[in-house]
């Protein structure tokens, strides 16, 4: 594995299920390959409460509220806060449904892309049997 790519794809939703429920104080970040615990903590500063990993690729990092969530993604967003804020016209819904391109993550010689989208109800851990498939690392534990 190239260690600039991500073990998995980026997980876009059918936002026409009737079933799914924007999680407003939560985002699922995209291109954690390789980074721990610790390296989001490092990434992201003080603004999350608490992070889940899904996979080896996405993890869902849980906020106070959805204004640090606005917050966090504008400190670490290739846009600016003017881009940002001129969304603003758009309906909540629209904003929620995208991706948002951050600031990538150096670690020693190779780059991480990252992306940012609001958090559903439908973004949990996956199965045992796909995470046995693939290089899974204790992010958990903060040992990589």
């Amino acid at each position: 594995m190239n260690l600039e790519e991500s073990v998995y794809p980026r997980h876009d939703l059918d936002y026409t299920n009737p079933f799914l429920t924007v999680i407003k104080n939560a985002i699922i970040l995209y291109g954690v390959d390789m980074m721990s615990t610790r390296r989001i903590e490092s990434y992201f500063g003080s603004f999350y409460v608490d992070i889940e990993f899904i996979n080896d690729s996405h993890c869902k990092l849980t906020f106070k509220n959805q204004e640090e969530v606005i917050k966090a993604l504008i400190c670490n967003a290739v846009f600016s806060e003017k881009e940002f804020l001129k969304d603003e016209g758009k309906k909540p819904e629209e904003l929620e449904k995208r991706w948002y391109e951050l600031n990538p993550y150096f670690e020693l010689c190779f780059e991480r892309k990252l992306s940012a989208r609001f958090a559903t109800n439908l973004d949990v851990r996956e199965g045992d049997e796909q995470n046995k498939k693939k290089f899974f690392y204790d992010y958990q534990q903060g040992k990589t």
